[in-house]
């Protein structure tokens, strides 16, 4: 941020890629087809990823590798478990 940047997106732990392109690919549509801040922005996107599979099957990627800690899949919704979405912070936004 001391380079100018008006907030930073981040993550507090390691997130699979593809559930990572998911939840930034949503945050981004809210801020652009919406009048959401970015924090209202990436909240909306971490409910939209927690409760519909489509989210994340609509990115056309499976889930790859997963961490070692990372919970087993839900078949239903891959994505429904916090460690995929509630790792996400945003900070000075």
């Amino acid at each position: 941020m001391e380079g100018g940047a008006a907030g930073a997106l981040a993550s507090l732990w390691p997130v699979a890629s593809q559930a990572t392109y998911a939840l930034i690919q949503r945050t981004l549509e809210e801020i652009h087809q919406t009048d959401a801040s970015p924090a209202q922005a990436l909240r909306r996107a971490q409910l939209r990823l927690r409760d519909d599979p489509e989210v994340f099957i609509g990115t056309g990627q499976g889930m790859g590798p997963a961490a070692p800690d990372a919970p087993p899949d839900d078949s239903a919704n891959p994505c429904r478990s916090p460690y995929y979405w509630a790792a996400f912070s945003l900070f000075g936004a």
